[in-house]
């Protein structure tokens, strides 16, 4: 026999929240864009030499000292540098980015 839904507003709410949970977790484990991981990037230059003066450049990929009384310092780094001081979070984290992520910002 062919039964009719008994209430399609339940049918549409668990849709929803299907659809919600499968977001979350797709954001989580590929990421939403690029930016994040720069700023992350810009959040190790700040904690690695434990000065708000440091940044990161996109274009060439290093951190400088932005404080122009000193001169202009570059220095690059290697993924497991990076990673050493800005370790990724688990799955089952309740951020999405390490905590480097916090201390960058998108200057």
């Amino acid at each position: 026999m062919n039964k009719k839904l008994d209430n399609p507003l339940l049918v549409i709410f668990i849709f929803f929240m299907i659809t919600l949970i499968l977001m979350v977790f797709l954001i989580k484990y590929f990421g939403s864009t690029e930016l994040g991981n720069l700023v992350e990037r810009d959040g190790y230059c700040k904690s690695a030499y434990e000065d708000d003066d440091w940044s990161y450049s996109e274009n060439r990929k290093y951190c400088f000292n932005t404080n122009l009384t000193r001169k202009l310092e570059q220095r690059y780094f290697t993924e497991e540098e990076f990673r050493t001081v800005c370790p990724k979070n688990k799955f089952f984290s309740k951020q999405f980015y390490s905590d480097c992520f916090h201390i960058g910002d998108s200057r």
